[in-house]
């Protein structure tokens, strides 16, 4: 007789069984808990809020629960007032950013509030709007910093924004961008006249006198020489003047011991010099353009005395010129121009003292700003230079006696002077095609030995050219004028 034993597969079903309902209770507690982490999230969202307000402005907050407790971050900024048990205002006192913790009575939290305090930009807004009316230009506030926004639609416009939010804060953050640039074309004439004149007349004494162990020297010479005026000196010519130390331009007479000598003097020269610079700039509105014509010179500006070193810097000198155009919508040019022309002088020279000689410059600038319109030209004059100088010299009380005082006395007269006139022309342009400008090469070549041999040319043009069409037609007298 046989028993069947059926426990063991019984045994074994529910195991499996229990191991199922033990995955699936795990499961279960895995989403009960990401359901309660996700409720959780919006629940502390639904307990954080931003809130802007204006300097001086206030908010009514209702509150989701009761709260017993405040907690702000910075007084200073904002303060709130609990009103009831779910009604709070808060109060924006001074510009910056805190934060407000509402709690209830266990320490749990309630509501918390960003609070973000700025200038009120609604005036702004509104002045803008009225003043461009057909802008798109957004004003925002952070903090003391106004923000301009948007699009304008010139560079004109853009400026004029700027000026207006300047008025309500002094930290204006320009973030508009501009509908279109027009480009400027800025033609300059900077011209300078010098003139100069010096006129010397009178004799000049030198006189060496040996008494046994005493020794005088009587010299009568100008104080301010002539020599690098006039050019030159005579005292190499004339035998006796260098060991007298007497130096001068003229005709001297030294008697044969080269104890005593004099120099007459009479030499006069004028001089005459003309600068003239005619530099083109293009610059897109609202952008600045530069241009120097000159040169530059080494300045010392330090001095290692362990390693015997000079650190130096360029400075330049010249012509400098730098113009800023701002298109306007009616078509007019703002200019702001700043010219400047600047030479090296040795007047105005200096040695310091471990035996550098630093240069110095003569300078003439001029700034302003002006309006015009595209192809309007404006003149800047008036920059003008006198200088005169005027000296007698002559051995003291000999030199005022009537008429032979004449003798004992030199006169020297300098006079110098300049003028400077800069002519500026605006013109509002457009860029074109390549096919429509040309340059002073195009078209030509170096000439063949048989032409430059034959006929004297060193250059010869090619091409078809635009300029000189077959069959043209024309009125009135044509041809080449040669002086």
């Amino acid at each position: 007789m046989h028993i069947l034993d059926t426990s063991r597969p019984t045994r074994a079903r529910l195991a499996v069984a229990m191991l199922c309902a033990l995955g699936a209770a795990t499961a279960l507690s895995a989403i009960g808990a990401a359901a309660l982490t996700a409720t959780a999230t919006r629940a502390e969202a639904a307990m954080q809020r931003t809130v802007r307000l204006a300097q001086g402005k206030s908010i009514v907050v209702r509150l989701p629960a009761t709260a017993t407790d405040v907690l702000v971050g910075d007084p200073k900024v904002a303060y709130a007032v609990v009103r009831s048990k779910r009604v709070a205002y808060i109060f924006a006192k001074g510009l910056g950013q805190t934060n407000i913790f509402f709690l209830d009575r266990y320490g749990r939290q309630v509501l918390h509030l960003d609070i973000e305090v700025s200038k009120d930009v609604r005036a702004l807004q509104g002045l803008i709007r009225r003043t461009l009316p057909n802008s798109r230009i957004v004003v925002d506030m952070i903090g003391d910093k106004v923000i301009l926004r948007g699009q304008a639609r010139h560079a004109g416009e853009a400026q004029k924004a700027v000026q207006l939010a300047r008025q309500f804060g002094k930290n204006v953050v320009n973030a508009m961008t501009i509908g279109s640039k027009d480009q400027v074309v800025l033609k300059v004439r900077i011209a300078e006249v010098q003139r100069s004149a010096a006129r010397q007349f009178g004799i000049n004494w030198t006189a060496l006198i040996n008494t046994g162990i005493f020794t005088a020297q009587v010299i009568s010479a100008n104080p301010f020489s002539l020599g690098q005026v006039l050019g030159g000196s005579v005292a190499s010519t004339v035998p006796g003047l260098t060991n007298l130390g007497m130096a001068s331009n003229g005709v001297g007479v030294v008697n044969s011991a080269g104890t005593m000598g004099a120099v007459v003097r009479a030499m006069e020269r004028e001089g005459f010099m003309r600068l003239l610079a005619e530099p083109t700039l293009t610059a897109v509105s609202g952008e600045t353009a530069k241009f120097l014509a000159g040169g530059e010179v080494p300045i010392p500006t330090a001095y290692d005395s362990d390693s015997n070193t000079v650190t130096y810097t360029m400075k330049p000198f010249g012509v400098v010129l730098g113009f800023t155009p701002v298109v306007q919508s009616d078509g007019r040019i703002v200019l702001k121009v700043k010219t400047e022309v600047s030479e090296v002088s040795n007047k105005h020279s200096a040695v310091l003292p471990n035996g550098i000689t630093m240069p110095g410059f003569e300078k003439r600038s001029a700034n302003t700003t002006v309006e015009l319109p595209s192809g309007g030209t404006l003149a800047i004059g008036g920059l003008i230079k006198d200088q005169t100088k005027h000296n007698i010299d002559g051995v003291p009380g000999l030199k005022k006696l009537p008429i032979l005082g004449a003798l004992f006395r030199s006169r020297d007269y300098q006079s110098e002077q300049s003028e400077l006139v800069i002519l500026v022309t605006a013109y509002i342009v457009r860029p074109g095609h390549a096919s429509q400008f040309a340059t002073p090469a195009d078209r030509v070549g170096v000439t063949t030995d048989e032409r430059a041999i034959l006929f004297g040319r060193l250059s010869k043009t090619y091409g078809g050219g635009r300029a000189g069409g077959k069959g043209r037609v024309y009125h009135g007298a044509v041809g080449f004028i040669v002086e």
